[in-house]
Order: structure tokens, then sequence, then C-alpha cells
């Protein structure tokens, strides 16, 4: 429970009463749990499409829906894909692509990269039809932060990366085992409870996995390894991926 709570606090906005120990271990066995976290980000955003459908037109509606998931997510995975983004477009050697990850200052590409992801994202969610919408909410959300546990039990960290001073220790294949069971679950669960076809999930799944290994090869080869920015990226373009391959499936 209190890795849970551990993960919920630090992916979300989502406030909890009391203190919870912060140290290597507990953060590293929270990882397990951030499919659950994801499922529940995504239910927060079923709830407010159905409460802002009801008052706003489509469009507004998912503008709202946008501003929903940037709050509860703090901007967290924003910020890392714009960090990513400035490094890697700057075309410099490894040591210096990671010093502009790490500077908290915005470039040009950092923001032309992060408007066209909003935009794209926005255009997504308009065109998801109403029998798809729900579901592919929730697994969008899920599939993305399973995603980034599984690269950081499959892929190196950069030199310098601050995520080596939470889960290089304690960090096993685990946590990749049960973030993957558990995430498992919740994707059964959705698909009964929505009769959407398995086979759109695994279609969404498999093309995640393959452009998320393409994305991560093309990291390494630049930094020799991952980042918490990297991550963060990650996890935005998996939700696009996962909207996108919804979308050509919808029809």
């Amino acid at each position: 429970m209190r890795s849970f709570i551990l993960a919920l606090t630090f992916l979300t906005r989502i406030p909890f009463p009391g203190r919870i120990a912060d140290d290597q271990e507990t953060r590293a066995q929270a990882l397990s749990y951030y499919p659950l976290v994801g499922m529940v980000i995504g239910l927060f955003l079923v709830m407010f499409d159905q409460l802002f459908q009801g008052f706003f037109s489509a469009r507004i509606t998912n503008i709202l829906l946008l501003a929903v998931l940037i709050y509860l997510t703090g901007g967290l995975h924003l910020d890392g894909f714009i960090d990513t983004i400035d490094g890697i477009f700057s075309n410099r050697k490894k040591e210096r692509i990671i010093e502009i990850m790490h500077d908290s200052t915005v470039g040009a590409f950092g923001v032309v990269g992060v408007f066209l992801l909003l935009m794209l994202k926005f255009n997504l969610l308009l065109e998801l039809a109403a029998p798809f919408r729900g579901p592919a909410l929730i697994l969008m959300t899920t599939t993305s932060r399973w995603l980034i546990v599984l690269a950081l039990c499959r892929y190196p960290l950069a030199a310098g990366s601050k995520l080596a001073r939470f889960y290089k220790e304690y960090l096993t294949w685990r946590q990749g085992v049960a973030a993957s069971i558990l995430f498992l679950l919740i994707t059964i669960l959705v698909c009964y409870w929505s009769r959407l076809p398995a086979y759109f999930v695994l279609s969404g799944l498999f093309f995640n996995l393959l452009l998320s290994r393409a994305f991560l090869a093309y990291i390494i080869n630049k930094i020799a390894g991952i980042t918490g920015d990297v991550l963060g990226a990650l996890l935005e373009l998996n939700e696009i991926i996962f909207l996108l391959m919804i979308l050509l499936m919808q029809g």
C-alpha cells in the first residue's frame, strides 16, 4: 500500500494525507504499481470527459480534457519531453546533450515539439468515437506507464542520470514482472467492461512496443542510456501511438 501511494503521489497531483517514506527501496517497489496509477488517471479522464460533454462542444471538451491530464500529472512527462527534444535536436556531443536535458531553460525545439505534440493529441482525442473513447482513455494512460517500467528494467541509465540515485541499487525484473501482471489484469477488465475487441488492444500494444524500442535505441545511440526526461518523452509518445492505432482500427 505504501508503494502504491508513493507511486500515486509521484506521478500525479492527487493529494494524500500524511507523509510517505520516500527511500530508494520503496521508490523502486512503487514501479510495480505504475499501471494501476495509469488506470486511476484514465478513470479521472473518463469521469471529466462525461462531465464536460454535458455542457460543452467536442472541441472545448477535448481542450479541457487535455488540461485535466496535464494538471493531474503536474506536466511531469511533458517537461521530460521538452527537455529531451531540446537535447536531442541540439546536435551536440553526449555530455552536452545531457546537460541541456538537465537545464531548466526551454529551447526553441522544445517549444515547437510540445506544441505539435499537444495539437496532435487534441486532434486524436477529437476523432475518438464514443464506443472506443472510455476504454481508449484508460488504456492509453495505463499502457504508457507500464512501458516506462519495462524501459527502466531493460535499458541502461545514461551517465549522470538522476534516476540512478533512486533505482539502480534496488530495481530488478520483479518490478517489471509485477507491473506486467497488473497491466494484463487491467487490460482484461477494461476489454471485458467495454466489450472492446482484444485485437484492438494487442495491435496498439504491438506498435507501441515496436516504436518504443526504435525510439530508445535512437536515444541510447545518442547518449548511451536513458534518463528521467527520456522516460517522460517515451510516455508522451506512447500515448500518441496508442491513440493513433485505436483510430486506425476504429476506421
